[in-house]
């Protein structure tokens, strides 16, 4: 649900990608993907500071988004923002019933 402008019930991962569920065949280690021209030498450095800052954010109560893409071919990182349409959109909930009245 949102109060204001903040998500305080985001649906879960599993909710918003089913597919993260489905078990994947084992690929190689990232040194042979790396070797193998598969994926990019400095991806684990990219997803690492990207992973801290959602986190801080998290703790801090400042996280707008709900998923992150990055693309380091394309040089892009694009967000999917918390919002009452988007999560009504992955819930089928509408966006009214996910804003939290205000207690008086």
């Amino acid at each position: 649900s949102f109060i204001a402008d903040l998500c305080c019930r985001l649906p879960l991962p599993t909710i918003q990608q089913p597919a993260i569920l489905a078990q994947s065949p084992r690929q190689r280690s990232c040194a042979e993907a790396v070797a193998a021209d598969d994926q990019s030498p400095t991806i684990n450095q990219a997803m690492g500071a990207l992973v801290l800052e959602v986190v801080r954010r998290i703790l801090e109560g400042t996280c707008p988004w709900m998923q992150l893409y990055l693309d380091l071919d394309a040089g892009t990182l694009t967000p999917t923002m918390a919002t009452p349409e988007v999560v009504s959109r992955l819930t089928g909930i509408r966006p009214s019933r996910l804003i939290a009245k205000e207690r008086r």
